[in-house]
């Protein structure tokens, strides 16, 4: 990048008001400025001011140093580290703890006893709170707290991340005071008892579960919060929700980068800061001589693209690991993901990186007669193979099984060593039902326990009486021999199958689990590692406890009794079809008596009716402007072109087939735009004309499928504030369609790679296997 491109990214522009002015000038304002001009944080001060409203009577920066000071705020801000505005932030809060004097002199607004008394001493004070100093008030007002110390870690994490959104809003695009952030953080300066703790405590446990780890950045929580408002908008639809709902969406709007800016005019010395130097100056020297305590950014995708797959971003990132622990602990260490490379993907018998056909008769006999050595410390070492070989491990990840009753997101053998165990291996942004939702989709099984052969279970439990060792494979396997695992199998692979290695062991399952049944998904997902790096397949496909013991080839456990069916990996969310059957009969009843409605509502219900008809025939990716052209339906035989994928052509489009009802329905939606536009052809011709347009297939500026509203404007699918777009109410989430489109394909026997081309296309990078 450019050095003029790191200047100017953040795009400052001048206000479009010249009556936005706060009242920053007066002596307490000079001296902190002097003082941060002293330090370098001139910059954060001036935006933290006007972000916040400075006042003579509140100077924001001690108030701001208690939020950020505590336990939790500092691991927060340790760990958002690589964000400018948090790095600019740590600057600003450590100069100012340092500098007694500042400190002393400013050290902010007393914590009030109650909402009610720190809105009354902000408002004695000058404080406009509903229109200005929100922020300010939600860090006077102490946090409310839940009584769980993980609930309040969020509640806390949600703050600094608000303080964060505004302050961008304010430097990137000159929108000092936004109203959907005041009505975020107002909702944070509520007392405990509150019902909008409920709404907030609920996105905040969802989001936690889209994050891929404890240690999310900046970006995925936000990216989590994003997800979670988004899937809690249907719970709070009804009319008896309107507050919960508008705080839905107003997280919602904020984690999407919307602006909503309010303006205020005040009679004061007009201040205007300059923030070119901001951002830059976050460019810090990598931490290469000491101990780190969070990973540092060494590079970020150039990309612009929101829509990018998360696989795709080139970014590096250097962690601290201990030098003395061996290779493979020091990757667990670090976090790394771990990618399949596009020859296993094809899952080749003959691939280098696994065993070859004619290699599987000779390890196979030589494990059956090490696992009956006289030797102990052989026949351990023989049972850690048979666990590699069946678990999809290397002998390294092997040893990192624990002995412990606790289920990991990692395989671990039960206290009893009859069990191996642990959790469903999915992807990180898979979708995870509330308790609310259980009961509309099919009944699933967690955790995932297989029973080890009474061999396994003999050996294993011999070597732990023996050496009294029950922690982990680890340290069993270093009393047992004083060799390296992969060392003592490598003497015996230069006997009997020299090409053989450690890491080759652990590609044999999935190539016998695709050999059995033919899908590569179930493959790639039963021996997935917890940093696996699944592919979009792994998370719409399920599996149920019949083809997971099928693929393991071992009994499987399961609690779960008289279900028909009980799925155990995968995706969960397969809607029950009973559910969704009753919905369309209410939904198809509810279409039927608009047409004696206004037009507007029958046309907003035919349009919601028709694309729900299409997501759930062809499994589309939810949009907010689907199936976009006419001319993209093909009637013999009948078909549509998709490409929901927008990815600067990485991905290809693809053609569809479509059931014979959908393009019947689609056919009586051209009849509606017909009819439609003859109706207006008096009173709008130029929504008339946009309409022959869109039933030409040659319209730039309608699209197939819009909403209206009662002035006749169009919005697209995502706006559910006109009338007639609530024409279904289930509580699931709304890409639901997609999920179930490939679990049915699967359940009547079509090729995977057929659902996948179906699903997904090709990549333009990648070959055309799919296709």
């Amino acid at each position: 990048m450019a050095e003029d491109d790191k200047q100017n990214w953040h795009r400052v522009g001048e206000s479009v008001d010249d009556d936005l002015t706060l009242r920053l000038r007066g002596p307490h304002f000079e001296a902190i400025k002097t003082w941060a001009d002293d330090h370098s944080v001139s910059e954060i001060f001036e935006a933290v001011a006007l972000t916040f409203g400075f006042n003579e009577n509140f100077t924001i920066i001690g108030n701001l140093s208690r939020e950020l000071s505590s336990s939790d705020s500092v691991r927060i801000l340790t760990q958002w580290t690589e964000n400018p505005y948090i790095y600019q932030l740590n600057r600003l809060i450590t100069a100012y703890g340092k500098s007694t004097v500042i400190s002393s002199a400013f050290a902010g607004i007393p914590q009030g006893v109650s909402r009610g008394n720190t809105k009354n001493t902000l408002r004695a004070a000058g404080a406009d709170i509903k229109h200005q100093h929100f922020l300010l008030e939600m860090i006077v007002h102490p946090l409310a707290i839940s009584g769980s110390g993980a609930l309040d870690h969020l509640r806390r994490t949600l703050r600094i991340w608000l303080i964060v959104q505004a302050i961008a809003r304010m430097v990137e695009h000159s929108c000092f005071y936004d109203s959907q952030i005041q009505q975020v953080a107002s909702a944070l300066s509520l007392s405990g008892e509150n019902s909008k703790w409920g709404v907030i405590d609920s996105i905040l446990e969802m989001s936690l579960r889209e994050c891929p780890s404890d240690r999310y950045s900046y970006e995925q929580f936000t990216l989590a919060i994003r997800h979670a408002a988004t899937q809690s908008l249907a719970r709070y639809s009804d009319g008896g929700n309107r507050k919960q709902l508008l705080l839905v969406k107003a997280i919602q709007r904020v984690a999407e980068g919307q602006r909503n800016p309010t303006t205020v005019h005040n009679a004061a010395n007009l201040f205007k800061p300059s923030f070119a130097g901001l951002i830059t100056s976050s460019d810090h020297h990598l931490i290469l001589d000491e101990r780190s305590s969070s990973p540092q950014i060494l590079a970020y995708s150039d990309s612009e693209s929101d829509s990018a797959d998360e696989d795709e971003l080139e970014q590096l990132i250097l962690f601290d690991v201990d030098p003395g622990e061996t290779p493979e602990q020091q990757q667990l260490t670090g976090r790394s993901i771990l990618m399949q490379t596009s020859e296993l993907s094809h899952y080749l018998p003959w691939s280098w990186d696994k065993p070859l056909p004619p290699e599987v008769d000779p390890l196979e006999h030589w494990l059956a007669k090490t696992l009956i050595s006289d030797e102990p410390g052989e026949r351990l070492g023989g049972a850690l193979v048979w666990l590699a070989l069946n678990f999809g491990r290397s002998l390294e990840f092997v040893l990192e099984f624990e002995i412990t009753d606790e289920v990991q997101a990692e395989w671990s053998l039960s206290s009893d060593l009859v069990t191996a165990k642990r959790k469903p291996p999915r992807r990180h942004s898979s979708w995870y039902p509330p308790k609310a939702d259980k009961s509309l989709i099919e009944p699933f099984e967690e955790p995932l326990r297989i029973t080890l052969p009474v061999q396994i279970h003999e050996i294993l439990k011999q070597a732990t009486q023996q050496y009294r060792e029950t922690s982990s494979l680890r340290r069993l396997w270093a009393l047992a021999c004083p060799l390296l695992l992969k060392t003592w199998f490598g003497q015996h692979a230069r006997k009997h199958f020299p090409r053989l290695s450690s890491a080759k062991l652990a590609h044999a399952q999935s190539q016998r689990v695709f050999e059995v049944n033919g899908d590569h998904s179930l493959a790639r997902l039963i021996s997935a590692h917890p940093r696996s790096a699944l592919p979009a397949a792994c998370g719409y496909a399920n599996w149920d406890i019949r083809q997971v013991q099928s693929g393991f080839a071992l009994p499987v456990n399961n609690t779960s009794e008289g279900a028909e069916r009980i799925n155990l990996l995968g995706s969960l969310l397969a809607p029950l079809e009973s559910i969704l059957v009753e919905e369309i009969q209410k939904g198809t009843k509810r279409l039927f008596q608009s047409t004696n409605s206004d037009p507007i509502t029958f046309h907003n219900n035919l349009v919601q009716y028709t694309v729900t008809a299409l997501y759930a025939a062809t499994g589309c990716r939810h949009l907010s402007e689907p199936f976009e052209c006419l001319s993209y339906f093909c009637d013999r035989p009948p078909s549509v072109f998709i490409n929901d994928k927008t990815d600067d052509g990485l991905h290809c489009g693809r053609m569809i087939p479509l059931a014979d009802r959908a393009w019947k329905i689609v056919n009586a939606y051209c009849d509606h735009l017909r009819k439609l536009r003859d109706m207006l052809a008096i009173q709008d011709t130029g929504l008339a004309d946009r309409i022959e347009q869109v039933l030409q297939g040659t319209s730039n500026f309608l699209p197939l499928f819009f909403f209206l509203d009662r002035s006749g404007s169009w919005h697209s699918l995502n706006d559910t504030s006109v009338p007639g777009a609530d024409l279904f109410e289930w509580t699931l989430p709304r890409n639901l369609f997609r999920h179930r489109f490939s679990q049915q394909l699967a359940r009547r026997d079509v090729n995977p790679e057929v659902i996948d081309g179906w699903m997904d296309g090709t990549r333009r990078t990648r070959g055309n296997h799919l296709q």
